[in-house]
């Protein structure tokens, strides 16, 4: 009797899994991962993250925030994916999320040509509500995939940014997820 009641949780446990998930959520965007142990942790001043051992940490020099690097797919890649975070004044015409994602929507349309799937999703991870903007277009001849995480604090915007070629996006989008998601807790 014992046995077969070990069997039964045995496999209950395989069917249904113990652990952590690995996959994406696609509503949010956000990983259930846990960050790789050999991973190096960042301290980026007011945030900190961890990041694969062979990305690059670049500060912005005009304006707050910084650039994390990936790297290069290939010899022949020319385009590094990345990471990016700036931190902006909010114009002192805009007063909440919502209205700073419009303006940012009307801004977004000029800066690339044949821009498609432009979407939103509102998020709240418990510190922080901010919302997802993700669009696809072409730029200096590369067809880029983005997806930005807005919110506000204080008196500023922050918008954290991966962009990517579209034809790697999926190569890079569970790290840098992961990254994005240390930055905005």
């Amino acid at each position: 009797m014992k046995r077969e009641i070990l069997s039964i949780i045995l496999l209950l446990l395989t069917i249904f899994g113990c652990g952590t998930s690995t996959e994406d959520n696609e509503n949010t965007n956000e990983t259930t991962e846990v960050i790789p142990s050999d991973w190096k942790k960042l301290d980026l001043g007011e945030y900190q993250t961890h990041v694969p051992e062979e990305w690059v940490v670049e500060k912005k020099q005009k304006k707050s925030g910084f650039v994390l690097y990936a790297p290069k797919s290939s010899k022949q890649d020319k385009f590094r994916e990345k990471v990016d975070l700036t931190i902006k004044r909010l114009p002192s015409n805009i007063k909440n999320l919502e209205s700073y994602i419009d303006f940012r929507k009307n801004k977004l349309q000029g800066l690339l040509e044949e821009q498609t799937d432009f979407k939103t999703e509102k998020h709240d991870n418990g510190v922080h509500n901010y919302q997802t903007i993700s669009y696809s277009g072409e730029t200096s001849g590369y067809l880029l995939r983005i997806e930005e995480r807005v919110w506000i604090a204080g008196d500023n915007v922050h918008i954290l940014t991966f962009t990517a070629e579209e034809k790697e996006f999926n190569n890079y989008k569970k790290n840098a997820r992961l990254v994005m998601d240390g930055v905005i807790k």
